[in-house]
């Protein structure tokens, strides 16, 4: 009883402030207010659904250029529609929820969290003169105090709703919690590539120009985009290893390739770094398991050398084709690799004889196919997809295993798709990038026909295994042409010392910010480092800042310019949109 009673104060509690929030909403009424009853109220009949929603619209759900609202946002108000809909559930269903005892050490330093959490806010409050309540207050008002602390509370009230479903069916929990992850990383990378077709070119990579993706915090810097790519990452990872057929690896794989673009294109040395220890940590662990499993079957055991000699080998290959073949080289090789991923096992019944005979007929093949499509306008490309997708469905296609056919031609229309990428990149190079590009096709055959002539597999007979390496080749291949194809990378990379040694005398700063003991022991509060360090700079490097003021029941804008050289990328900016009554335009 006591448990319903505290379920029903949470829920009341949350639906009371979302319903508040949404009233006060400053665009588009009435539909906030509908809109955050509709979701309260599908949370309370569907509670299995906010594992895939939350992670999957956390990314792009701010619409704060629009709203100018930077303390609440509309991830908040979804969250509080989960916890009043969730918590109704726990509290008026006839369903006795049972969920594990919470670990003791859990709650002590969640309790311990919360409670520095609370100070450091008050204190944050104190120091912007007293708590004043106000929807459009910028980072120095007492507000952005709020903003900071209120993510882990809601976060927190999440908690018991986790575990209620991870009690109920812990494999469906995780399943729909890593779909929404690895949905909010697709989400989110697209955005990415959105934004660089906008602003600069999706293969430019020699402007200072770093994605931020949709969110809007960054309009002052930060690293949002590059913690969430972080975090969403092995989700992506974790779904791809997790499929079984080739329809399912397909989309997953695109996923990964758009997200290891995003990822790049951040510039971000911190998450190159972190994407590299999180992913080699995820592949130990992964790859452990699945040693275990073919191990059992007699399948080969791939170790951590054999991986680290597998990336040096696409690396080769990726910096072959690069420098003459351009990003279209890459994609054929990649198409190349997928094909010849599936030929040793495809062919392993098949006789010697019959497999050399077959080759050299797709070679001279691909030959005459590549002299008879030269006069069709793009022809190099059309035949290559041409004969990539009838390779890829004769390896795949349903009940293959009963005849050779689909082996055999499997087999043959890999060496035509090997003169066909030499094609491409001659088309698109010249002459002077075949070299490349035929040293690439050397090697990737020479490897295709020591698996398919060895006694024993080289390399799993696995959908899984073949999308982890398809995923390390497509990575490879780009980080190879970020750091070929254009000079930004570069340069980061080389003025790395002189940006720690700014990093470094900006902490110094930051320290002589602390004055009193208290200051040392619980800081100057959240939220609070914009308005101390103001008056801690240099008068050459103040910050530009923005308030909102009133006057006789007026509001107006007021905007302080930065004391900084300023560029075309460092002049502060505030757009508004405005609604012209009886044109429709904005």
């Amino acid at each position: 009883m006591r448990n319903r009673i505290i379920s029903l104060v949470f829920a009341f509690t949350a639906l009371i402030a979302g319903g508040a929030l949404t009233y006060h909403y400053p665009i588009a009424q009435p539909f906030p207010i509908i809109g955050f009853i509709l979701f309260a109220s599908f949370f309370y009949i569907r509670p299995w659904v906010w594992p895939i929603l939350l992670p999957c619209i956390l990314p792009v759900a701010g619409l704060a250029p629009w709203t100018g609202w930077i303390t609440f946002e509309e991830l908040d108000l979804l969250v509080l529609a989960t916890v009043a809909g969730g918590y109704f559930k726990r509290a008026l269903s006839s369903e006795k929820w049972i969920t594990k005892q919470q670990s003791k050490v859990f709650v002590v330093l969640a309790g311990f969290f919360a409670l520095s959490l609370l100070i450091s806010m008050f204190r944050g409050f104190e120091d912007a003169g007293g708590f004043i309540f106000g929807l459009y207050q910028g980072y120095n008002g007492p507000m952005n105090s709020l903003r900071i602390a209120k993510s882990f509370f809601l976060a927190l009230l999440l908690v018991p709703l986790m575990r209620q479903l991870n009690s109920q069916d812990e494999t469906r929990f995780a399943r729909y919690l890593g779909a929404g992850f690895a949905a909010g990383l697709g989400l989110v990378s697209l955005s990415t590539i959105w934004e660089r077709l906008a602003f600069t070119d999706l293969l430019n990579f020699s402007s200072d120009y770093r994605s931020t993706g949709l969110f809007w915090e960054m309009h002052v810097g930060g690293a949002a985009l590059d913690g969430w790519l972080v975090l969403a990452f092995p989700f992506a990872i974790w779904a791809l290893r997790s499929v079984k057929k080739i329809t399912q690896a397909v989309p997953l794989l695109v996923l990964v390739g758009v997200a290891s673009y995003a990822s790049l294109t951040t510039f971000s040395r911190g998450v190159y770094l972190a994407l590299g220890v999180s992913l080699a940590l995820l592949a130990w662990l992964l790859n452990r398991r699945e040693n275990l499993r073919n191990a059992d079957r007699g399948d080969s055991v791939w170790t951590p050398m054999k991986w680290g000699g597998a990336l040096l080998v696409i690396g080769v290959l990726a910096a072959l084709v690069f420098p003459g073949s351009g990003y279209r080289g890459l994609l054929a090789l990649i198409g190349v690799l997928i094909i010849g991923f599936s030929i040793p096992s495809a062919i392993q019944k098949i006789k010697r004889s019959k497999m050399i005979v077959v080759g050299v007929a797709g070679g001279v093949l691909g030959l005459a196919l590549v002299g008879a499509i030269s006069f069709v306008p793009k022809g190099a490309y059309v035949l290559y997809a041409l004969l990539f997708a009838i390779s890829l469905i004769a390896l795949h296609w349903p009940g293959r295993e009963q005849t050779d056919t689909g082996s055999l031609i499997g087999l043959g229309g890999f060496f035509s798709l090997a003169i066909a990428a030499v094609n491409v990149s001659i088309f698109w190079g010249g002459e002077e990038a075949a070299t490349g590009m035929v040293l690439a096709m050397i090697i990737v055959l020479a490897l295709v026909m020591w698996g398919a002539f060895s006694s024993k597999p080289i390399w799993p007979n696995d959908i899984r295994w073949q999308g982890t390496m398809l995923t390390i080749s497509l990575a490879a291949s780009v980080v190879v042409a970020v750091f070929s194809g254009g000079s930004y990378m570069g340069d980061r990379f080389s003025t790395s010392s002189q940006d720690a040694d700014g990093r470094l005398e900006h902490w110094k700063r930051t320290v002589f910010m602390l004055q009193s003991p208290l200051d040392f022991v619980f800081g100057k509060g959240l939220g609070r480092f914009p308005a101390n360090y103001y008056f801690l700079i240099p008068n050459s490097a103040v910050p530009g800042t923005y308030s909102i003021s009133h006057e006789d029941n007026n509001g107006f804008l007021t905007l302080t310019g930065g004391g900084h050289p300023i560029s075309f990328g460092d002049l502060m900016r505030v757009s508004q949109r405005l609604s012209f009554f009886g044109t429709g335009a904005v």
